[in-house]
């Protein structure tokens, strides 16, 4: 989801019954608290009393996923954005279900129309990148890293993935400029925002690694490697260094 969580969307219930109202602010309570079985029931009776109220639908499809009943969570979304057409939201995260689901052209799809509503929403483009790499159309994958750079130079995971997929492309110079500034941002160097995944820094070495083998750096190599080792990378993963 959006930052690694979904965006609840808390609609006045205005237009609904009292006890619509009153079922709908009992799932957020139960879903707040991590009840997410008892916050589906509840969303259950609030659309079974008021059927034409977004909120509720896009709630509902939020438990769903966490409860991992993907397609379900699809058919919520759709009746929401049916309901309320407008909300970018019901589209991103529509999208991160269809990709749960490796529809990932759809989730496509879904990005192109949430930045059709917000052209300038980072997070969408650096998404749709993420599902473009999936099916491998790394060109259009770069340039929506590019776009998510462009709209926030300091979002760390941009230039990480645009250096993976350079390095797929073979363009291991571009791929190398990438990986040097992420793990410029480790040592304080560079600020950025990231997501913090210990499992992250390994990677970058390693990745880093790469790029300056095929560069013909291979002491730099080899010491990125050794670095991605003692960090938890998987030695077998890097047989190819021959450093020892």
């Amino acid at each position: 989801m959006k930052k690694g969580l979904f965006l609840l969307l808390l609609i006045p219930m205005l237009c609904f019954s009292q006890s619509s109202s009153d079922y709908f602010l009992l799932a957020i309570e139960k879903q707040n608290n991590g009840d997410n079985e008892e916050a589906l029931l509840a969303y259950n009776q609030s659309i079974a009393l008021d059927s034409m109220a977004p909120g509720s639908y896009y709630n509902r499809a939020v438990i769903k996923f966490f409860l991992k009943d993907y397609r379900g969570s699809v058919l919520d979304f759709t009746t929401s954005i049916r309901l309320n057409p407008t909300d970018n939201t019901a589209y991103y995260n529509r999208a991160d279900v269809k990709a749960a689901l490796k529809d990932y052209k759809g989730a496509i799809k879904d990005c192109t129309k949430a930045l059709e509503l917000v052209p300038t929403d980072y997070y969408t483009y650096f998404n749709r990148g993420l599902y473009y790499s999936k099916i491998l159309d790394l060109k259009n994958a770069i340039a929506d890293y590019d776009k998510t750079i462009g709209l926030s130079s300091k979002f760390i995971p941009a230039y990480r993935q645009r250096g993976v997929a350079y390095s797929k492309l073979k363009n291991y110079k571009s791929s190398l400029k990438d990986f040097d500034l992420v793990i410029s941002y480790y040592s304080g160097k560079v600020e950025g925002i990231d997501d913090n995944n210990p499992n992250n820094k390994s990677g970058d070495y390693f990745n880093r690694a790469v790029a300056k083998l095929n560069l013909g750096d291979k002491i730099g190599a080899c010491k990125d490697a050794e670095m991605a080792e003692e960090l938890g990378y998987p030695t077998h993963k890097l047989k190819d260094f021959s450093c020892k």
